[in-house]
């Protein structure tokens, strides 16, 4: 009983310096022949490959841990690489396309623009030839003249908000009727008139 109560007291001794000092335990158990002979010697041994296996492996256990979290980031932060550099390449075929499309559509217009330049040139010389330059020059700046082909009126002033028209034996007089307005009293008024006689501009006047 009393070599049990001394193998209690040393067990219980050495247990408390394996749980903080496994190292001073192991060199304990070593050196101090009592204690090595107090325990069965399998289990001595048991002990002291533990506590090598953690010493030892312990330390090991976390480099591995470490490179193991050090790869995965790496990972990470490739494959986040990878999507942001998708995604740019994305952005930047976007902003190609949107280019090539303004350039062309840039280039239609030009090609409108051009079309209705020689258009409008090639009119303002028929006018030249069939009204006369001062004429044309008239209708270059959007201004009326009597006996102005009504067809020209139209194109220059746009057609009128309303019109009235009177038929005789000798003649269709048409009056068309701009700048529609409603007075305070609800009336319907107008700013201006253009009177047409046979497709011929004959008078104009502001109401």
């Amino acid at each position: 009983m009393a070599q049990q109560r001394h193998l209690g007291a040393h067990l219980a001794s050495a247990q408390s310096m394996r749980s903080s000092h496994g190292v001073w335990h192991i060199k304990y158990c070593i050196f101090n022949e009592e204690i090595f002979y107090l325990y069965n010697k399998k289990m001595a041994y048991f002990i002291i490959t533990v506590d090598l296996i953690i010493i030892i492996g312990g330390p090991i256990f976390i480099i591995f841990f470490n490179r193991y979290k050090y790869r995965a980031k790496q990972k990470t932060i490739k494959n986040l690489e990878e999507i942001i550099l998708q995604d740019c390449e994305i952005i930047e075929h976007a902003k190609k396309e949107a280019a090539n499309q303004e350039i062309q559509i840039d280039e239609e217009n030009k090609k409108r623009k051009a079309n209705i330049d020689l258009a409008y040139e090639n009119l303002f010389n028929k006018i030249t030839k069939i009204c006369g330059s001062e004429n044309a020059v008239k209708f270059n700046n959007h201004e009326l003249w009597i006996a102005m082909p009504a067809v020209l009126a139209l194109f220059i002033k746009g057609a009128p908000d309303s019109d009235k028209e009177n038929v005789s034996a000798n003649k269709t007089t048409i009056v068309w009727y701009y700048g529609m307005y409603k007075t305070s009293h609800g009336t319907t008024k107008y700013e201006r008139q253009i009177v047409v006689e046979n497709d011929l501009v004959t008078s104009w006047q502001d109401l």
